[in-house]
């Protein structure tokens, strides 16, 4: 890739724009909870080890620019930001297609991938940074330009995929169904065709570690896997709408209404995308079977279509929600690429161009609408983007000093950076502190005004989040409520106000 003007534009549009919207302080889910983990004796104190070579990276970040949490987190938001537009850029190298179409996908679509994921790609945590892992393999898979030699792509794949691995569990599982399908279609194809492609070392080499690390880093899913009762508990509503365990108290965006409109519209984009895989895959399925010409391009969509099926069956079971991870990062450009390409698209029901570019706009105008409201939802409703990281130091410091609490019930946001102070400051030499989000339940107790607490627990209720409007997020479920009102504390018999400081209220 030569490094033109336009190109050096654009990355420093990249960089301003970045630099203007990082958040104010940490992600409110398992973000802030497991970079406090970085200022523990021990590493491996933390609960997360499914992600402790995150918390390695971060530990480290902080021993070279010794900053705050804040300015470590937003390098490592840099990174993130970074990490996935050159993922892009790296493997539409090697994809077949129009050159034009391939360098405009490379360079617009990670930009939406950034805007769709604002708070958790800016805040540097890890869906970003292990991006740029799995698109690595897949480079070294589809290159044709480069020999395949056993040493280097042994220690190619076990190096980055036991970094894989600890970094992030869905992505994990996600990349395994990729690259496994890829090396098992991509050799049967090659068989077929008296060609070579052995890779099966490769392929026994993932799945053993995978096993391994699956077993270790997720025994808990598995369990619930294999609970046919979990299975009854899943609502049909919940499939849609990740997080939407909350009922009546179901966060209200302030463009809710249009939200509504333009869901109906990604969700019908997800059905064409898929309907027009399925004919791509059909296809390429039929010259498979009678050894035609197939091209690595349609190989890989055919890996995308098998292991999009099996995400989808394992993140239900795990969840109770579809995730359509595979499409978005994947297949969603891939396909815009293949309806493009006059030279390769061979299938004579999408020949017509004006198909083809309505199919396109389609496509893309739904995942740009979803990535401008999440942009919006990110700086107008979002607690990192709208709360100083440094607010809840007073309200910590009379937690240390006059309580002797030993849990602290709140939202994740608030939770997350009083176990960050937790962390920081050393309290855990003097005090058993646990830092837990409100789940459904208290939150319904809460707003019924019989929220009973233990003898030794304090609830936090976030006056900013109730006057701003801004997200009440729960690590149970992704569940995002309505903000808590103050209001709530007076009524009930069983909650004594003990601090308020205008940003939050301590009750008991």
């Amino acid at each position: 890739m030569k490094i033109n003007l336009a190109t050096l534009l654009y990355f420093t549009l990249i960089l301003l724009a970045i630099i203007l919207i990082l958040p104010k302080s940490l992600l409110g889910f398992y973000h802030v909870q497991t970079f406090s983990a970085i200022y523990l004796p021990n590493l491996m104190d933390t609960k997360f080890k499914s992600i402790i070579a995150y918390v390695t990276f971060v530990q480290i970040l902080s021993l070279i620019f010794k900053g705050s949490a804040l300015s470590i987190s937003n390098i490592a938001g840099i990174t993130s930001v970074l990490s996935v537009i050159f993922s892009y850029i790296l493997l539409f190298r090697v994809i077949d297609g129009d050159t034009k179409i391939k360098s405009i996908i490379s360079f617009l679509y990670p930009v939406l991938m950034i805007c769709a994921s604002c708070s958790n790609i800016l805040a540097g945590y890890v869906s970003g940074l292990s991006m740029i892992l799995y698109f690595m393999i897949c480079f070294f898979f589809l290159d044709e330009r480069r020999k395949y030699n056993y040493i280097s792509l042994f220690f190619v794949a076990l190096i980055s995929w036991i970094t894989l691995g600890l970094f992030w569990h869905s992505v994990y599982v996600m990349a395994y169904f990729i690259f496994v399908f890829y090396i098992v279609t991509s050799n049967l194809y090659h068989i077929r065709n008296a060609e070579t492609f052995p890779l099966w070392n490769i392929l026994i080499l993932l799945t053993v570690s995978f096993l391994f690390m699956w077993i270790y880093l997720r025994e808990d899913v598995m369990g619930n896997s294999l609970n046919l009762e979990n299975l009854r508990l899943i609502g049909l509503s919940s499939i849609f709408n990740k997080g939407s365990f909350t009922g009546i108290y179901t966060y209200n965006h302030n463009l809710q209404t249009y939200l509504g409109y333009v869901d109906i519209m990604r969700y019908l984009g997800y059905l064409l995308a898929y309907i027009i895989i399925l004919i791509f895959v059909i296809d390429s399925s039929i010259s498979f079977i009678r050894k035609k010409k197939v091209s690595k391009n349609q190989i890989f969509l055919i890996t995308l279509f098998i292991s999009e099926i099996l995400f989808i069956f394992l993140y239900f079971i795990s969840t109770g929600t579809f995730g359509v991870r595979v499409l978005l990062t994947f297949s969603y450009p891939l396909i815009i690429i293949m309806l493009n390409d006059n030279q390769h698209l061979c299938i004579k029901c999408l020949n017509n161009f004006n198909l083809r570019i309505i199919i396109t706009l389609f496509l893309i105008i739904p995942f740009i609408l979803t990535s401008a409201f999440s942009l919006y939802n990110y700086l107008t409703e979002s607690p990192e983007q709208n709360i100083s990281i440094d607010t809840y130091e007073n309200s910590f410091g009379w937690i240390s000093e006059y309580s002797c609490a030993d849990m602290i019930f709140s939202d994740a946001h608030t939770s997350g950076h009083y176990q960050l102070s937790y962390s920081l400051k050393n309290f855990f030499d003097r005090n058993q502190l646990d830092f837990c989000s409100v789940d459904y339940i208290k939150y319904e107790k809460i707003v019924n005004t019989t929220y009973n607490p233990s003898d030794n627990s304090l609830l936090v209720i976030n006056e900013i989040l109730y006057n701003k409007h801004l997200q009440f997020q729960s690590l149970e479920a992704w569940n995002t409520f309505e903000p808590l009102s103050p209001e709530y504390i007076e009524p009930n018999i069983y909650l004594n106000k003990v601090y308020n400081d205008g940003s939050v209220i301590i009750a008991q």
